[in-house]
């Protein structure tokens, strides 16, 4: 799978996050137009990322009032300990895609309200289980992603995701919307 990004996310990300900026390079004597002559240029990398790409298959516990997530379909299966599987929920990135701006979608678990929770930011997982990374998304959009939403049930104490908006909109079902959580492949 390619995944594009803007050329201006890709310029960032070759500097900052992969380190290829080779420092100043004045072209004096080169066969460069004479606009350029004498002016300071950078090296600049554009990266393409190829790796494997995972499911992350969506299960829901009625008894529990909880929704799960995984891309470890032997987790789970077709349905277990009360789970039953709805489908997928968007497609989530291997570790690779790190050089090409990808982070890591964590989760977590609250026993206390018997709650599965995923978010880009560790730190707002503080005071739950952390579960490890089911895979890897993108903070921002870019080409062929779909943003995957969050939304968060006070009453069920329950954190709902998905990429179809109408599943839910700006909120229903007792679902608040909470925002984009991150960007995902289909």
């Amino acid at each position: 799978m390619k995944l594009f990004i803007p050329l201006a996310a890709a310029i960032a990300l070759s500097t900052a996050a992969c380190a290829v900026d080779s420092g100043p390079d004045v072209r004096a004597d080169t066969d460069e137009s004479p606009e350029h002559l004498g002016q300071t240029a950078q090296q600049v990398t554009i990266i393409t990322c190829t790796g494997q790409a995972f499911s992350l298959f969506r299960y829901v516990s009625s008894a529990a009032s909880d929704h799960f997530y995984t891309t470890n379909f032997n987790e789970l299966g077709n349905g277990a300990g009360g789970y039953r599987l709805e489908g997928t929920a968007g497609t989530l990135f291997s570790s690779i895609f790190q050089a090409c701006g990808a982070v890591p979608l964590y989760r977590f678990y609250n026993a206390a309200g018997t709650d599965h929770f995923y978010t880009t930011n560790y730190n707002e997982g503080a005071g739950l289980s952390f579960e490890g990374v089911p895979g890897y998304c993108f903070p921002t959009p870019g080409s062929g992603l779909t943003p995957l939403y969050r939304y968060f049930s006070g009453a069920a104490f329950d954190h709902f995701y998905t990429t179809n908006f109408n599943e839910l909109g700006d909120g229903a079902g007792g679902y608040g919307f909470e925002g984009v959580q991150c960007y995902v492949a289909p």
